[in-house]
């Protein structure tokens, strides 16, 4: 599976990190650092064949997003998917609900793709995963520590990319430049 994500700045990632650390601690559930998977938010996840085609229109994709500045998200809240996944929520902005819709639309018309339905439009959930593959008692666990750990945070988009799964590999990551504000 291929993933078009976010990544976000320094402070953010060591945060969350930290979250994704203190959840495999208590739980004896690495899959997280087992595969690799950095803080990071998913805006599409597909099937692909031609790798270098993919890779042609994230490129191009790109080129309509811009890279001009960094764009900020607030991460508010803790989530649960299917008694298995458990996650910080970002609150979905028109920044974050835009690049959701251009990289769906830069390869919605290409031949050869399968969407996740997680990732279509009006059946994304924008989240970041700290737990994943937790069973019953382990999301209990994962749920009491991070409910004792966690604050909001407001987060810096700086970066931009497309990787494979399991594990975790970055094919083509852009760095967002900086406000000098």
């Amino acid at each position: 599976m291929y993933l078009i994500s976010i990544y976000f700045d320094e402070k953010t990632e060591q945060t969350m990190h930290n979250y994704i650390n203190q959840v495999a601690k208590v739980t004896g559930n690495t899959f997280m650092l087992d595969n690799n998977i950095p803080p990071h938010i998913t805006l599409l996840g597909f099937q692909g064949k031609d790798e270098q085609e993919l890779i042609k229109i994230f490129d191009a994709c790109i080129e309509d997003i811009g890279t001009e500045k960094e764009n900020k998200l607030y991460f508010g809240s803790l989530g649960v998917f299917k008694g298995q996944v458990i996650y910080a929520q970002p609150v979905l902005n028109e920044y974050l609900h835009e690049l959701s819709q251009m990289v769906y639309n830069a390869y919605g018309n290409v031949d050869g793709i399968e969407f996740s339905p997680f990732y279509k439009p009006f059946s994304w959930l924008p989240h970041m995963s700290i737990g994943k593959h937790l069973d019953e008692k382990q999301m209990e666990e994962a749920f009491k520590i991070l409910v004792k750990s966690f604050v909001p945070i407001e987060a810096a988009v700086t970066r931009i990319g497309i990787a494979k799964t399991n594990p975790h590999r970055d094919i083509k990551v852009y760095e967002l430049k900086r406000n000098e504000q």
